[in-house]
């Protein structure tokens, strides 16, 4: 791409200008490094004026030596000199992403974000030499815990689990199995072995529980410090104890089960919470039991630098915080493939006609919260069995009142909504028995289960 284009188009999270050549250049030229690379125009302004500088191959030399002296691992960028029109020349300073990272200035470390360079955080720092190095935290050896901290009797039911779902059975002994998984290495403890398979109660795994009257009245509370695996079963115990499940009528002989809340997503939200916990942090993860919301709090934000709707949309996958308990609960048969718990978990809201999650990503910690329908209506009720009408599904009934015959398109018209989303609702009306179609699709009219 032309300079002028480049120009015409500004700064971004991989362009930078600058007027003159400076430490901001090299703090530049180290977020790059230390992101997925960038090049750094100098003899441009921040608004895009080109003012040239002044250099030659000396010049350039000794750029290039004030950046090696001031960076740790030393950054060796890719330097020329272009003449633009109107004769002025500007130096250009390109550098692709560092394969062992952090890259630091002066001792401090900078990344990328947008179009501005920001200081990293020690949390930041340590994860981003974890990753340039392909492990993790909890690959680590444990300094305070030791074999007899842990209890084989779990590693056992651990391999039982395995076993049941793999073709070829293990049938090493359980420490074995440890050293296999590389749980223990140079026979010391991981940090995730012992998370994953402590004996006693540790507050390293601490999880907070309450269900909530209201932000400051709690009905029930629980406090968990158990093994990881445990600790799924038994969150989703609390939840499922404090929210509500109804029975609602299909049109068939049997009732269908309903609960509040999509249990499959339900248990994503609990299995993502544990498995890509920053277990280093002292913030416990916290979950929230509302009439009508759960919130789940945790410590540590996604890796890397995306973005929650580039997962829901397909375009990325999440990158395990903890490698090493990520690849145990794969093995396990409760994560089933990498990165995609999000997407499944928005895919079981929709699908349940509730809204979607409503996902808060900082850098230290993930924030999510799930919703009942915003409003309740009782269809078909016998024996104190409800079924429950989203607002969007109250107004389809509203429709199909004043007009029998409508169609689809009608619907998403007046409703302002796309024929997908309407199709979704008909059919959940459907599968609850609110609503059934009487005759063809072409000629036929709806009909209201009163």
């Amino acid at each position: 791409m032309e300079v002028a284009q480049i120009i015409a188009l500004g700064e971004n999270e991989k362009i930078e200008f600058k007027e003159s050549f400076s430490k901001e250049v090299v703090i530049s030229l180290v977020s790059f490094a230390n992101f997925h690379g960038g090049t750094v125009y100098v003899g441009i302004t921040n608004n895009g004026k080109v003012k040239g500088v002044s250099i030659n191959q000396e010049t350039v030399q000794q750029y290039i030596n004030e950046m090696r002296n001031s960076t740790q691992p030393v950054i060796v960028p890719e330097v020329s000199i272009e003449e633009v029109a109107g004769g002025k020349k500007i130096l250009i300073i390109s550098i692709s992403e560092y394969p062992i990272k952090p890259v630091s200035y002066k001792g401090r470390y900078y990344i990328r974000r947008k179009n501005s360079n920001h200081v990293m955080s020690v949390d930041e720092v340590i994860n981003s030499r974890l990753q340039s190095m392909n492990t993790s935290w909890d690959c680590y050896h444990d300094p305070y815990h030791g074999m007899k901290d842990i209890s084989f009797e779990k590693v056992t039911e651990f391999i039982n689990r395995i076993n049941a779902i793999r073709g070829k059975k293990i049938e090493d002994d359980p420490k074995t199995i440890l050293r296999k998984f590389e749980l223990i290495r140079e026979e010391k403890l991981t940090l995730g072995c012992f998370l994953m398979f402590m004996k006693d109660p540790s507050i390293v795994s601490t999880i907070e529980l309450g269900r909530f009257q209201t932000d400051t009245i709690i009905k029930d509370a629980l406090t968990l410090r158990t093994d990881l695996f445990s600790e799924v079963d038994q969150v989703l115990e609390f939840i499922t104890k404090h929210i509500n499940k109804r029975y609602v009528f299909t049109g068939s002989v049997m009732r269908e089960e309903r609960w509040d809340y999509p249990l499959e997503a339900l248990r994503e939200l609990v299995v993502n919470a544990i498995v890509h916990r920053d277990y280093s942090s002292p913030v416990d993860t916290v979950i929230k039991i509302y009439d009508n919301r759960i919130e789940f709090f945790n410590s540590g934000g996604l890796q890397g630098d995306i973005s929650v709707d580039e997962i829901i949309n397909g375009k990325l996958s999440s990158k395990p915080r903890n490698k090493l308990i990520a690849a145990m609960f794969k093995d396990a048969g409760i994560i089933e493939k990498y990165g995609s718990g999000i997407k499944r978990v928005v895919e079981e809201f929709r699908k349940y006609g509730l809204p979607d999650p409503v996902f808060k990503v900082s850098p230290n910690d993930f924030h999510v919260t799930v919703f009942t329908f915003p409003e309740n209506e009782t269809v078909n009720e016998t024996v104190n069995e409800t079924v429950k009408l989203s607002k969007i599904q109250k107004e389809i009934i509203k429709e199909i009142k004043n007009n029998e015959e409508i169609t689809y398109e009608e619907l998403a018209e007046k409703l302002k909504k796309g024929r997908a989303t309407i199709h979704r609702h008909i059919q959940d009306l459907i599968k609850k028995g609110t609503i059934k179609r009487v005759g063809s699709a072409k000629s036929g009219y709806w009909k209201i289960n009163e």
